[in-house]
């Protein structure tokens, strides 16, 4: 058995890796910061020592496109909301381990993975893929369901719901008496933690960080633990990966009840499903993207280098066609993660160049792919042609991105420019100002901090780490050093 982590060993591998969104360029790390949470966790922990409570901080946002050609706006949550609420569920890791590591459904797994700088390991996104199998093999007919605007919707007063149950609170909080109950259990405080990170907002939680995926798990146990639900579901093959829940039955009137209950259960939670992702339906059904079928049986050859040749001329026709088909990049990105294991060594290095240049430009959720892609072939990029090719492409997305607010594309080009030493001229930033540079707000005259809008600098200048703050909390700000 994994030995436990210590509360200083978990709180740091809470912000190193639950804190900022997955989809930030890796340059950008919490790496100092939990590194100073650990070293100072004594004093951080300790009533007095710190006064975070106080604190009420406003996250900043950070555009990321969506495969379906939509945008995300992932939440930059200031370091001190971060910190405060971090401590929270550090403090209460058991009782949150017990919650969850009980659910029926949920496959958020709350053990530890020390190697990977997890407090928890999070989603098995793997064993989703292979119990649903499983699920459809053994039921005829399913309830597939998905939750509207999950994170965007939720009510932060429903964490104590879902732990104490919502008759409970509604108990504590009707007469002045016990009302400062629900103030100072760890639900409550959880529930104020993260009002912290939002400017005191009680209507959403922040979008990116994997601290909100476990404040989710809590609220969607108390969903599962609905009576009538619970009753409808127990003893049936169930799944759920965050907001989407996958429930196996012998009849479809079973799964219509199923379905009938879990609308009321959410409801008691302020929230609703999203009725176009959700069904009651026949098993025979629920099959994966054609699409993804084709890809799967496409070959790209490794031996021969005129058939090779004609392979990625292939799959770059194929990510194209199906990517207008299915109005989404996931084709694109699926040949993107197929063209970059080729060889640069390969006489086709140029085609597949070519083909990757494309795919990047055309469709943003390949970006980051092909970033990393020219960064670790950078040693077969030094022909003045082709570097000048990558310069025109740098500057002809910064160019399309900038003025639109496009954080992530924009940040992935320089990084690019970064990494391969490509100049960036001060016409290419010139419609950078301040609204659409910034992923941090600045201090306002509220009493809310936020930070210095310096990340393009940062990445541009190579920063080792950023130091700024109010007087004794100095050290906070070193949460987005540069790796």
């Amino acid at each position: 058995m994994a030995k436990r982590l210590t509360k200083a060993k978990f709180l740091s591998a809470l912000i190193r890796t639950a804190y900022l969104p997955e989809e930030m360029p890796p340059i950008v790390t919490a790496k100092y910061f939990a590194g100073y949470c650990e070293a100072q966790y004594a004093r951080l922990s300790t009533a007095g020592g710190v006064p975070l409570t106080p604190w009420s901080t406003q996250y900043a946002t950070f555009s990321a496109p969506r495969t379906t050609r939509g945008r995300r706006l992932l939440a930059l949550v200031h370091p001190l909301g971060q910190l405060r609420l971090s401590l929270e569920i550090t403090n209460h890791r058991t009782q949150i381990e017990k919650i969850v590591g009980e659910s029926r459904l949920s496959l958020y797994r709350v053990t530890a993975d020390e190697e990977k700088n997890r407090a928890f390991a999070g989603l098995d996104f793997t064993s989703w893929s292979n119990r649903t199998r499983s699920l459809l093999a053994h039921s005829p007919y399913v309830l597939k369901a998905d939750i509207s605007r999950f994170f965007y919707t939720t009510y932060t007063h429903s964490i104590p719901w879902a732990v104490l149950g919502k008759e409970q609170v509604k108990v504590w909080l009707a007469t002045r008496a016990t009302r400062s109950r629900i103030d100072t259990h760890w639900s409550g405080r959880l529930d104020a933690a993260l009002q912290g990170c939002q400017s005191r907002e009680t209507f959403g939680i922040p979008v990116g960080p994997d601290t909100s995926r476990i404040i989710a798990e809590l609220l969607l146990c108390g969903v599962e633990n609905e009576p009538r639900f619970a009753s409808l579901t127990n003893g049936r093959p169930a799944l759920r990966l965050l907001d989407d829940f996958l429930i196996g039955f012998d009849t479809l009137r079973e799964a219509e009840e199923a379905l009938s209950a879990l609308r009321h259960a959410l409801w008691q939670y302020n929230l609703q499903l999203n009725d176009q992702k959700t069904k009651a339906t026949a098993s025979r059904t629920q099959f994966q993207d054609p699409w993804r079928l084709e890809i799967a049986n496409s070959r790209i050859s490794n031996v021969d280098p005129i058939t090779q040749r004609r392979d990625i001329h292939h799959a770059l026709e194929q990510a194209l066609f199906l990517s207008e088909r299915t109005e989404s990049d996931a084709p694109a990105s699926w040949v993107c993660h197929r063209l970059k294991r080729i060889s640069k060594e390969s006489e086709n290095f140029g085609i597949v160049l070519d083909a990757m240049l494309r795919l990047g430009r055309d469709f943003p959720y390949c970006l980051p792919t092909v970033s990393a892609y020219l960064i670790n072939n950078q040693t077969a990029l030094h022909a003045s042609e082709t570097r000048d090719r990558i310069k025109g492409w740098i500057r002809s997305l910064l160019g399309e991105n900038l003025k639109r607010g496009h954080h992530l594309e924009v940040s992935w080009c320089l990084l690019v420019a970064a990494a391969l030493r490509v100049s960036i001229d001060a016409e290419d930033l010139r419609v950078c100002d301040e609204t659409n540079a910034s992923l941090w707000r600045g201090a306002d005259q509220s009493g809310e901090h936020g930070v210095v809008p310096v990340w393009m600098e940062r990445v541009v200048s190579d920063v080792e780490g950023l130091e700024l703050g109010v007087g004794d909390l100095a050290a906070f700000w070193v949460a987005c050093g540069v790796d």
